[in-house]
C-alpha cells in the first residue's frame, strides 16, 4: 500500500469539515502548530489537511476536498472501513458543533440476525429492524438516545455526548453498524444530510452521499423529556432550603429534584384552582364572570393540610397564597395536621426560622380530633368569621382521605385537593364479590381481569370515581387526573374539587343521582364506602 507524508497547517479552518485520524498526537501536540502525518492514499481522494487539534490520544483534524468542489450530491467512494470512518467523522463533527438532528440505521444484513449470530438483545425470532437516534436532555445532561426497533418491541439506550466522552457515542454507532450490517445509515444535520450506503454485493465499494439538509432549525438540538414549566414558586424560597430541598443557590440538592418537581406542580395546580374558583376574585370583571358582586373580596383564607408529613407542600401553598393580591386576600392562616410529633416539631421550627409563624403552624392530632377542636373554637367565637376554606389531603391512607374530604364538604370549603394513596376498603369488597359469582357484577369479567394488579388498579379507579361523584353531588366541580409523572412519584392520582356557587343554597343529592351511584357500586360489589357513609348515603337500596 502506498503511503505519503503531508504537512498539517492552520489554513482556512472555517471552510473545512471534521475528519478523525486515529493516531497518538504525542505530548507536545497541543503546543505544536505543525505535524507530520502518515495517510493511506489507496483509492482515496486527496485531502488537503487544514487544521489539527489534539484531543486526548486521538488527533482530530479538519479536512477539505482538494481535487473537486463539493456539490449538493457528492459521493466519496472508498473501502468499507474508510467510508465508515468518514461517516463517523461527519457524525462526530455534527455532535460537537451542535448541528446534529437525526440518525437512522435501516436495512440490516440478514446474516446479522441469523440464528447462529443472534445474541441476548436480538433473537432469531425477534430480529432488529432499525435504529433511530436523537438528542435528549436528561437529568445528567445531553445524551444520544438510540431507539432499537425489533420486530415485536423497542428498546432505548442513552449514550452521553459530553465533550469528554463524545467519542463513546460515535463508537457505539459504529459498533451497531458493523454488528448488524446495516446497509443504509443516514445522519441529518443542520448543514447537510449524509447517507452511508453499502452494496449488497461485497465486491462493490460503499458510497458516502452528501445532500442538502432536510431538517429545519427547530429539529436541531436536544429535546427535553419534560416540557418547560412556568415556575410559580421561587426556588430561592428560604423554606425550601431549610427543608433540604434546595441548596443556598436555589438549586435542588442531590436526590431532591423529584420532590422539587412535585412541589412546583402542586403550586401550579393550586393556582389554576384559585383562578377557577368564585371565592377568589382579583378584579371586578372576573368577579362578575364568576357570579360575585363587583368589589367583593375574600378577606381571609384558612388552609388545612391533613396528613402533611414534613410539610413540603404545606409551606408551598401557604407561601403561594400569601403572595396573591393583597387587595383581594387579607390574611392566610394555614394548619398542617400530622400525627407524628417529631415531624410537627421540626416543621414548626422551620416556620419560625423562615418568619412564616404564627400564620403557618403545625399540630400533632388526628383528623377527627382536629375537626372537633375546630368546631369547638368556632362555637366559642362571639362573631361569625368570613373565611374561605381550602382543604388538602395528600396521601392520607385509605379511609383517612374520605374523612378529610368529608371535612371539606361539611365546612363548604372553596377548594378540596386530595391524592389518596391506598384503597383497601373497596378492594376487599370486590374480592368478596368475585368469590360469590353474582350475575351482572364484576365476577363476569373475572376470566379476563383476574390478575391481582388489574384488580388493585381497578379498586383504585372505582374508589376515586365514587369520591369524585359524591363531590359533584354536593355542588363541586370535580376532576381526577395524574398529579405528576410516574418518573417523579408513584402516588400520582389527584382529585380536585372547586365549589361552584358561593351564594347559592347548599346542594343535596337527588334520588336519581343516588340511584346511579348505587348501580355503579352494585356492579363492582361495593356495598359500603367511607365517604358515602359519613355523608349519610347508603350504597345498598
Amino acid at each position: 500500500m502506498r503511503r505519503c507524508r503531508l504537512d498539517v497547517t492552520l489554513e482556512e479552518p472555517e471552510r473545512a469539515t471534521m475528519f478523525i485520524i486515529g493516531l497518538d498526537a504525542g505530548p507536545d501536540a497541543q503546543t505544536s502548530r505543525r505535524y507530520q502525518l502518515d495517510l493511506h492514499r489507496s483509492r482515496c481522494d486527496v485531502f488537503a489537511l487544514t487544521k489539527a487539534v489534539a484531543c486526548r490520544r486521538t488527533l482530530v483534524a479538519t479536512v477539505a476536498l482538494s481535487k473537486r468542489r463539493a456539490s449538493d450530491h457528492d459521493q466519496v467512494k472508498s473501502k468499507d472501513a474508510d467510508a465508515l470512518e468518514a461517516f463517523c467523522a461527519e457524525l462526530h463533527g455534527a455532535l460537537k458543533r451542535g448541528t446534529f438532528a437525526r440518525l437512522i440505521m435501516s436495512d440490516p444484513s440478514p446474516q446479522a440476525n441469523s440464528e447462529e449470530r443472534c445474541d441476548a438483545a436480538s433473537t432469531y425470532s425477534d430480529p432488529l429492524v432499525s435504529v433511530r437516534g436523537k438528542l435528549v436532555e436528561l437529568k445528567s445532561g445531553v445524551h444520544l438516545q438510540l431507539v432499537m426497533r425489533y420486530m415485536t418491541r423497542e428498546e432505548a439506550e442513552n449514550v452521553p455526548v459530553d465533550d469528554d466522552v463524545l467519542f463513546a457515542s460515535v463508537h457505539r454507532v459504529k459498533e451497531l453498524v458493523v454488528a448488524f450490517g446495516f446497509r443504509q445509515v443516514n445522519v441529518m444535520t443542520q448543514d447537510a444530510d449524509w447517507q452511508l450506503r453499502f452494496k449488497k454485493k461485497k465486491t462493490k465499494s460503499p458510497v458516502l452521499i452528501k445532500s442538502k439538509p432536510s431538517m429545519s432549525a427547530s429539529d436541531i438540538g436536544a429535546q427535553s423529556h419534560n416540557r418547560t414549566k412556568i415556575r410559580i414558586l421561587d426556588q430561592n424560597e428560604s423554606f425550601l432550603h431549610e427543608l433540604g430541598v434546595t441548596n443556598q443557590l436555589g438549586k435542588p440538592r442531590p436526590g431532591m429534584n423529584d420532590k422539587l418537581v412535585q412541589i412546583q406542580r402542586f403550586v401550579e395546580i393550586i393556582s389554576h384552582l384559585v383562578r377557577d374558583s368564585p371565592f377568589f376574585a382579583s378584579n371586578d370583571d372576573q368577579s362578575q364572570k364568576r357570579g360575585q358582586e363587583p368589589g367583593e373580596k375574600a378577606t381571609n383564607i384558612r388552609v388545612t393540610d391533613f396528613g402533611c408529613g414534613k410539610g413540603h407542600l404545606t409551606f408551598a401553598v401557604h407561601v403561594f397564597l400569601s403572595s396573591l393580591n393583597q387587595t383581594t386576600i387579607r390574611n392566610v392562616t394555614t394548619y398542617g395536621v400530622e400525627l407524628r410529633p417529631h415531624l410537627v416539631e421540626r416543621a414548626n421550627d422551620i416556620a419560625r426560622i423562615t418568619g412564616l409563624a404564627p400564620a403557618l403552624q403545625f399540630v400533632s392530632q388526628s383528623i377527627s380530633d382536629f375537626q372537633k377542636r375546630q368546631r369547638e373554637e368556632k362555637a366559642a367565637a362571639s362573631y361569625e368569621t368570613d373565611e374561605v376554606r381550602v382543604m388538602i389531603a395528600l396521601h392520607a391512607c385509605d379511609t383517612a382521605s374520605d374523612e378529610a374530604i368529608h371535612s371539606g364538604i361539611v365546612e363548604s370549603a372553596a377548594l378540596i385537593v386530595a391524592a389518596p394513596c391506598c384503597h383497601k376498603e373497596c378492594r376487599k369488597q370486590m374480592d368478596e364479590t368475585l368469590a360469590t359469582s353474582v350475575p351482572g357484577s364484576l365476577s363476569e369479567i373475572l376470566p379476563i381481569a383476574h390478575h391481582g394488579i388489574m384488580l388493585d388498579r381497578q379498586a383504585t379507579l372505582v374508589t376515586d370515581a365514587i369520591r369524585a361523584r359524591l363531590l359533584e353531588m354536593y355542588g363541586y366541580k370535580a376532576n381526577v387526573f395524574e398529579f405528576v409523572s410516574n418518573e417523579h412519584t408513584g402516588k400520582n392520582i389527584m382529585i380536585t374539587a372547586v365549589k361552584r356557587d358561593r351564594h347559592g343554597p347548599e346542594r343535596s343529592p337527588s334520588s336519581v343521582q343516588i340511584d346511579e351511584l348505587r348501580r355503579f357500586c352494585a356492579f363492582y360489589g361495593v356495598r359500603e364506602q367511607r365517604l358515602a357513609h359519613l355523608l349519610g348515603i347508603s350504597l345498598v337500596p
